[in-house]
């Protein structure tokens, strides 16, 4: 991964660079290279996985329960994200 993407990431987005690295293994996909790429956070919370996969270059989207949430990801400037009722 270029490091001038992970200058832009938040400190705490390293958790989910390290799920990602995880996962790749496991699933022998490059998951760090988003490009062409959609994701799906459901949970998204405030948005922080979902501009980590942002700068990763993937097409993101996300749910969330908790409308304050959703109004945080949305002033991080993701438009695809909603809020889901149970």
């Amino acid at each position: 991964m270029r490091s001038s993407v992970i200058n832009k990431m938040p400190l705490r987005t390293s958790q989910y660079l390290d799920v990602l690295r995880f996962a790749s293994k496991l699933a022998k996909l490059d998951l760090l290279n988003g490009r062409g790429k959609k994701a799906l956070d459901v949970g998204c919370g405030s948005g922080y996985g979902l501009l980590t996969l942002k700068l990763l270059g993937y097409d993101v989207y996300g749910f969330d329960i908790d409308l304050h949430h959703v109004k945080k990801a949305q002033e991080l400037g993701f438009e695809n994200v909603l809020q889901y009722y149970v």
